[in-house]
């Protein structure tokens, strides 16, 4: 199960006025629009705010950007090449700052795993549709130190991400079936491989 690792900032660029040629703004988006698909990179400049009048150049402008990879290196990558084109407009008359609200770190257990195989078995056994993919959760950092971890849901949603998220409670119900089977399933193989040096009621 690969996870991904993200970096999440606030930037706030004082005297943004002075920051007008729109060549750089064109270079932004081109670099946002050429980010790798393999390994798994995206981005979400999720808001964005100042200016005082609808048509006035904004003096301050304030940005909050999400950037995710399941790759360390492309994250990397892409963090530094956004960096490089905000820092071009510093200068005596432009003041920029940034600060990192959060980051998690990357890695992946192996489909391999008897905790993934576990996971497997379970939703076969409940006729559950199984689908792997890349997202940053709590598992990321017990992965991040060499624990296998994994993360998934005991229920059925719509509207992910938005304000209008919502939970089916129905659902919740084949959801718990699911999660203390596979707890029990999970512990049996712990018993198992530490009977020897651990005793387990």
């Amino acid at each position: 199960m690969l996870l991904k690792k993200n970096n999440s900032g606030r930037l706030r660029l004082s005297n943004a006025s002075y920051m007008n040629d729109p060549s750089e703004g064109r270079a932004l988006l081109e670099y946002l629009k050429a980010k790798p698909e393999n390994p798994k990179t995206t981005y979400n400049v999720g808001i964005i705010k100042g200016g005082t009048s609808i048509n006035t150049i904004a003096q301050d402008v304030e940005l909050a950007v999400d950037l995710r990879s399941i790759d360390e290196a492309s994250l990397d990558n892409l963090y530094e090449e956004f960096i490089s084109i905000i820092e071009k407009h510093r200068s005596d008359q432009v003041r920029i700052s940034m600060r990192t609200l959060g980051e998690r770190p990357c890695g992946k257990t192996s489909h391999e795993s008897n905790l993934i195989q576990k996971i497997i078995e379970t939703r076969q056994e409940f006729g559950l549709e199984l689908i792997f993919n890349a997202s940053s959760t709590d598992a990321n950092y017990p992965i991040s130190l060499g624990i296998p971890a994994v993360s998934f849901g005991v229920g059925l949603g719509k509207g992910v991400h938005t304000l209008d998220e919502y939970l089916i409670a129905e659902s919740v119900r084949t959801g718990m079936k699911h999660l203390m089977t596979f707890v029990e399933k999970y512990v049996g193989i712990i018993k198992n491989s530490n009977e020897d040096t651990c005793h387990y009621e």
